[in-house]
């Protein structure tokens, strides 16, 4: 009950792992995560929290970098 306020952040942190790993797998080439990382995106998008506003804008791109290109 006193940790309520944090349900939505947990799923939230959930559906963003699970992003994660379909675009490190789109990334290999692995085709067959592409519409799981669509569905994922717009479900985290719907979720209208400011914490995963900013992962998505400023750390999901750095999943699709190779080490050469992360600064």
């Amino acid at each position: 009950e006193e940790d309520a306020q944090l349900l939505p952040l947990v799923k939230a942190a959930d559906k963003l792992s699970a992003l994660i790993k379909c675009v490190e797998e789109r990334h290999m080439g692995n085709t067959e995560f592409a519409q799981a990382e669509e569905a994922l995106r717009k479900s985290v998008s719907a979720m209208a929290l400011p914490e995963v506003d900013c992962f998505l804008e400023e750390f999901l791109p750095s999943y699709s970098l190779t080490l050469d290109e992360q600064e």
